[in-house]
């Protein structure tokens, strides 16, 4: 889901459906860790800010990630490492499973991954090429992940989804696909254009 700014003035009231509340609220420094939550999160055109700013990269210049595609380098193990930005900062800090703190523009961050992962891998800002996957804003509801905990007949959760807005909904199924062409208003001020999810590249 893309931003829109400013603000959301140029809808019409009468237009405006509530489907639900802001549940949750988070962003990830590092792509692919665990993240920090948030109660208040500035949204910028890319998305929230300094959301996925940063990656590390493989020795083949992929970006570290869940999964393999042609951008992507599917790297276990990154969920138990954890990116935050401290108040007032704007360098992120990535914290190792045993709590050691590295920030990231320190190439000892970089050397603490190779030697977890036991292969090369360096952290880098984002730069013409994307981190996020596809869209800025990652959202979920609450319905879709009582609909796929059905499917799947176990726990899925929040957190292993690493989504930035988590929006309460009630029962269960899949309703973002209805909402495909529209905007969601998130309070006065920010407005997300709800598109599909395209093929990963």
């Amino acid at each position: 889901m893309d931003p829109l700014l400013p603000d959301s003035s140029h809808l019409s009231r009468r237009s405006w459906v509530v489907v639900g509340v802001v549940a949750g609220l988070g962003r990830f420094p590092v792509k692919s860790t665990a993240g920090e939550s948030l109660s208040l999160a500035p949204v910028t055109d890319r998305g929230l800010q300094h959301d996925r700013e940063w990656a590390a990269y493989t020795a083949d210049g992929g970006i570290a990630s869940g999964k393999t595609t042609r951008r992507f380098r599917k790297v276990d193990g990154l969920m138990r490492w954890q990116s935050q930005v401290p108040a007032g900062g704007d360098v992120p800090t990535l914290l190792s499973p045993d709590g050691e703190p590295y920030q990231v523009d320190d190439p000892a961050a970089s050397a603490a991954l190779t030697r977890a992962f036991e292969q090369p891998l360096v952290l880098r800002p984002e730069t013409s090429t994307k981190h996020h996957d596809e869209c800025g804003v990652h959202l979920v509801t609450t319905s879709s992940v009582r609909r796929t905990e059905e499917l799947v007949g176990g726990n899925v959760g929040t957190r292993r989804l690493r989504a930035n807005i988590v929006l309460d909904t009630d029962g269960s199924g899949f309703l973002e696909d209805d909402w495909l062409g529209g905007v969601l208003a998130l309070g006065p001020y920010v407005v997300l254009r709800l598109v599909l999810q395209p093929q990963l590249l």
